[in-house]
């Protein structure tokens, strides 16, 4: 505690030093004043003419494949299912393979495939059939492409194999067995993309294109499997890419000088691992789909979304 004769030595500042510390926080203070001034008068910054909108007016698009028809995975359409029933999302794309066609079609396939014993070409059209129902019961307005695969082209080959080349019998049999014949895809109002058809606007053929002409966003079933397929794919198609075929959950993002980001996803798919031909081989593959919250200006987000154990990973990705 400090005394009445410590104070008395203290010596008391001078005049001069106590007059400059009084001007110096005059200044702080003025400097002070004018920067609460300019903040009351500063303009908000324009919104961009691109700026998204919000999610209630904005609508979703869904990629998913790869179903293969009687070896589809119960536990990943049931959530899948119930992901579009609480989605509702105005475009649907079927990336190619919902039937499995691995009977007596598996001919028509890479040498050393093992055809399936367990079910019917009967079988796996019904079990394709009963999924569309499904799906179209859930989301009824939604707009459905459905891509062709490498799995149903096998049936156009079968058509060319037993009719020995002849062109109007292979057509004649191929109207009886084609997807679009055995699923009624014209009836569902699906719109079916064959491999060998070419979008207008679109240089390679079996690709769809969505989106404006700025942000388009193409899907396909897949022009490869290897180890780097989002990249190669990203690299062949030059934009936004969405595609199946591996069974493999993979993205790739990359930056270009004229179309700034790009990027392609591949979202898994919906069908059982463990298959006849298979059995003994480690995969890496895992069941999802593809999920793109789009703006109205033509942005969106892109996700692929797990479907693990029969639970849809949707819930946890969004919260």
């Amino acid at each position: 505690m400090t005394t009445v004769k410590e104070l008395r030595k203290a010596k008391a500042k001078p005049v001069k030093e106590l007059q400059a510390e009084n001007t110096e926080l005059r200044k702080r203070l003025s400097i002070a004043e004018q920067a609460v001034t300019d903040m009351r008068r500063a303009k908000k910054p324009p919104r961009s003419k691109t700026a998204p909108g919000s999610l209630r007016t904005d609508h979703a698009r869904v990629f998913a494949g790869d179903l293969h028809g009687y070896a589809q995975d119960p536990k990943a359409v049931r959530p899948f299912l119930a992901d579009m029933l609480a989605l509702q999302p105005a475009e649907i794309c079927l990336l190619g393979d919902m039937v499995d066609c691995g009977g007596f079609l598996a001919q028509h396939h890479t040498m050393g495939f093992v055809a399936e014993t367990r079910y019917s070409f009967a079988d796996d059209v019904a079990a394709a059939n009963d999924f569309l129902t499904r799906l179209q019961k859930a989301c009824p307005n939604a707009r459905i492409v459905y891509l062709e695969g490498n799995h149903e082209h096998r049936i156009e080959k079968w058509c060319v194999t037993k009719t020995l080349a002849n062109q109007k019998d292979a057509r004649m049999l191929f109207n009886l067995f084609s997807p679009r014949a055995v699923l009624g895809l014209e009836r569902r109002g699906i719109r079916y993309i064959s491999q060998s058809e070419r979008v207008p606007g679109v240089s390679i053929r079996g690709t769809f294109r969505y989106g404006r002409a700025k942000i388009p966003v193409f899907a396909t079933h897949g022009i490869t499997a290897c180890k780097h397929a989002a990249a190669r794919h990203v690299e062949r198609f030059g934009g936004n890419i969405v595609y199946g075929h591996t069974h493999r959950v993979d993205s790739c993002i990359i930056n270009t000088v004229t179309s700034s980001v790009i990027g392609g996803w591949s979202p898994g798919c919906l069908c059982q691992r463990v298959r006849l031909w298979n059995v003994f081989q480690p995969d890496n593959w895992s069941t999802g789909y593809h999920l793109q919250l789009v703006s109205k200006s033509g942005l969106f987000q892109p996700i692929n979304v797990g479907l693990v154990k029969g639970q849809s990973l949707l819930h946890s990705l969004l919260s």
